[in-house]
Order: structure tokens, then sequence, then C-alpha cells
């Protein structure tokens, strides 16, 4: 992503294949962001211009995440999984990630709790008003095939615990 002409090799390839931009999801950690801050936001806004929904990924790990959340065009923010998994252990933790689910809310953000592993984790992030969920508990990362296979007549996974 840190090349110039980054957002033209996109375009080319949506021209290429006729898919159009909305059906893409682009993701950046903020290890990135913090790579080349001017760059990777200026490449962000111009892949908004092609449709292109942009998420953060690893949100909360990195020392910045409101500043980029302010500056940055993002749709999504994905809640990075260890504050998930500290969930189960950490009684403060649960707190942390209903601040981290309301404060990307009222700024017009999708949320996603990566790595869920267990049902209580699904439930909690359920209760807190998460709005997706990457599961393990349901399904690892899959290669194409698999992928094709389980999402066959679905395009989204509603995060729900009573999926169980």
């Amino acid at each position: 992503m840190l090349q110039p002409d980054f957002r033209d090799k996109v375009e080319n390839i949506l021209l290429m294949t006729g898919c159009p931009g909305e059906w893409l999801s682009f993701e950046v950690t903020e290890r990135t962001v913090i790579k080349d801050a001017e760059l990777v936001a200026s490449t962000l806004f111009q892949l908004k211009e092609l449709g292109i929904s942009v998420q953060m990924d690893d949100f909360g790990i990195g020392y910045s995440s409101l500043s980029y959340l302010r500056n940055l065009p993002m749709d999504v923010i994905k809640i990075d999984r260890s504050f998930i998994h500290m969930m189960d252990t950490e009684t403060d933790n649960p707190g942390l990630v209903r601040s981290i689910i309301y404060m990307a809310q009222e700024m017009g953000l999708k949320v996603v709790g990566e790595g869920i592993d267990t049902a209580d984790q699904m439930a909690m992030l359920e209760s807190l008003g998460c709005d997706y969920g990457q599961v393990y508990l349901i399904a690892r990362p899959l290669d194409r095939d698999a992928t094709e296979s389980l999402l066959a007549g679905r395009r989204i996974i509603k995060l729900d615990a009573n999926m169980l």
C-alpha cells in the first residue's frame, strides 16, 4: 500500500474485472498508518473515491487510534483479538470493549470483534452492541473453495450468539 500509484493499480483491476468498488473492503493496520500517515491517508481517501470501504484492523494496539479515526476515512474498526480474549479474564476489559464499541458507533463506524473463540465471548460482544464478529468459533480462515462453499447463499453473517 505504501506505493504512490496504489490507487491507480486498484482502479485498473476494478476496470479489468468489472468489479464495482462497493464490493471491496480494504483493511489497514495502525502500524501501517504510523509508517507514513500522510501517504496512507491520501491513498485511503483515493480508495474511498472508488467506492471501496476502509477498515482499520487490529484497532487498539497502536498508540494513536483516536487521532487516526478522526482524520482517516474509516467505515469499520476491527477490535483486536487481544481485547476480545481479555474479556474472559480481566474484569475491567468488558468496559473497555464497550467503550470502544460506543465511541466507534457514535462516529458512525461499524465494529467487528476479531478472533471470537468462545460462545461467551460472542454473547458478550452481542450484548455490548458489537455489529459483527470474526468468529473462529464457527470457522477458522478458509481457502477460496471452502469460503465459497460456506457463503453459498449468504453475503454476511451478522453477529448472533443464538447461532450456536
